[in-house]
């Protein structure tokens, strides 16, 4: 979709350029690390506000580690996601 719009600018006769925003570059693996960081214990809560013990595939075999991190680690993982913050890219 996005690229067909960019080829309907550029066939109308303006300059296009592909660009990748930085803060997209690490999205994903701090998103991930962020759900991970407590060793996924509010997955557990979730299940028992839920009143089930059955996880959904996608989440069972989405890995991550089986221990939460040390609050030093999480406090980096958030500076970090600070960093990202309000990047302002082309």
């Amino acid at each position: 979709m996005v690229r067909r719009a960019a080829q309907a600018l550029i066939d109308a006769g303006i300059a296009v350029e592909e660009a990748c925003p930085r803060a997209l570059e690490r999205s994903h693996a701090l998103a991930a690390a962020l759900a991970a960081a407590d060793g996924r214990a509010w997955v557990q809560r979730l299940l028992v506000n839920a009143g089930t013990t059955e996880v959904h595939p996608w989440l069972a075999s989405n890995p991550s580690p089986a221990q939460g991190m040390s609050v030093a680690e999480f406090t980096a993982l958030l500076e970090e996601i600070d960093q990202y913050e309000g990047i302002d890219d082309p």
